[in-house]
């Protein structure tokens, strides 16, 4: 006998949210409940060290322009650095 799961989109085989439309029969497991198949997600992609460190330097570049353009601002509106504590 094959395994069976939990359907992930209802309980029982009705929809609380829907119970409007089609007195919330679930399609997706055809009302039992339960499924034929794992639905639970594959190949899930975790963080990777890589993904990480392209971050940090999209974060530390963004910094670096806000940095910049807030120095072009005082510059622009002829604010002595040394006013900001700079």
């Amino acid at each position: 006998m094959a395994k069976k799961f939990n359907c992930d989109k209802c309980e029982n085989g009705r929809i609380t949210h829907y119970m409007h439309v089609d007195n919330g029969f679930c399609y997706k497991c055809n009302g039992t409940g339960k499924l034929s198949y794992d639905p639970t997600p594959k190949g899930n992609i975790e963080i990777d060290e890589c993904l990480e460190k392209e971050y940090e330097e999209i974060k530390a570049e963004q910094e670096m322009i806000a940095k910049a353009e807030q120095g072009n601002w005082k510059c622009a509106n002829n604010i002595e650095p040394d006013y900001w504590g700079e």
